[in-house]
């Protein structure tokens, strides 16, 4: 057992820290505000790093977490930093699944959704697309949910609207129109069953991974992994277009090599420097980004 402190100043510090890197991903980050959020970082490694201390560097982690949690910033403190980090949700109640093995390249399908008004969204679907060496790209709303029924990968490229009353209302903005996240269950419920859920759903949408989480609203990500979606990588403040591509081709390479989208995402941090205000706005970005599974 290691002791955190109080639970109440835990959350209201990982609240202070969030709403500090969302500013710093959208153009506010002034030093006052680098400040506070690198020292508020800071102080929460040292209460977190009693807990990975005695881990290997590339050890690894699940973190298990309260309603209310599901969507915190935790791998972006130093500690975890360079770590492959999963973030599981106790607040999902789906049905156990068994254990599978790594995805890897071999007949995976792959679809990727692109978005308009997005810079960078073809570039960064061709990069995906590259990594798995086959797939398809889809632009229109009725081709999306038709590959939530069949895809093992998919990669949304696209704006989104975050509903922070009803997370799964929250829109997904293709050509012809929007996609809510309940379109997206309705498609994807029922194939864990079947053996074939889905392996990976990325969303490089801004803010999805976020949206309010109590006890009676859990927030759109934990309710997506518990829908036979096996791993969800999200943002929970605005994903700045000029890192989305990148950071999305190193988880990638990493899963079609046979590794977790977590050590893709640590991979992903390893290549920026905390703390330099020329990398900062990259730092919220990857601060953001989580992987989502459900316990079995």
């Amino acid at each position: 057992m290691t002791p955190l402190g109080s639970w109440s100043d835990l959350l209201d510090d990982l609240a202070q820290l969030g709403r500090a890197i969302a500013r710093i991903a959208t153009g506010g980050g002034t030093p006052p505000v680098l400040a506070a959020a690198t020292t508020l970082g800071c102080e929460l490694g040292e209460r977190l790093w009693p807990v990975v201390a005695d881990l290997a560097d590339d050890e690894a982690i699940t973190l298990a977490l309260d309603r209310g949690l599901e969507s915190t910033l935790l791998s972006s403190l130093p500690p975890l930093w360079n770590r492959p980090v999963t973030i599981a949700s106790l607040a999902v109640t789906g049905t156990p699944r068994a254990a599978r093995g790594p995805l890897g390249s071999s007949a995976a399908r792959v679809a990727v959704a692109v978005g308009p008004r997005l810079d960078g969204a073809d570039a960064e679907a061709a990069d995906v697309l590259a990594v798995w060496g086959a797939g398809q790209t889809h632009r229109r709303a009725t081709d999306v949910v038709a590959a939530f029924a069949d895809a093992d990968v998919i990669h949304l490229a696209a704006h989104a609207g975050l509903r922070w009353d009803n997370p799964l209302q929250s829109q997904i903005h293709l050509d012809d129109g929007p996609v809510a996240l309940t379109e997206v269950l309705a498609a994807a419920r029922g194939r864990g069953s079947t053996g074939r859920a889905i392996r990976l759903l990325y969303l490089a949408a801004c803010s999805l991974g976020g949206g309010v989480t109590d006890s009676a609203l859990v927030s759109a990500i934990p309710t997506l992994a518990e829908h036979d979606i096996e791993t969800v990588v999200a943002a929970t403040i605005p994903l700045p277009d000029a890192e989305s591509g990148w950071i999305a081709r190193t988880v990638h390479e990493a899963v079609c090599r046979g590794e977790t989208p977590a050590a893709g995402l640590a991979q992903a941090r390893a290549r920026v420097r905390p703390g330099d205000p020329g990398t900062a706005v990259t730092w919220a970005a990857l601060a953001c980004l989580s992987a989502y599974a459900g316990l079995a």
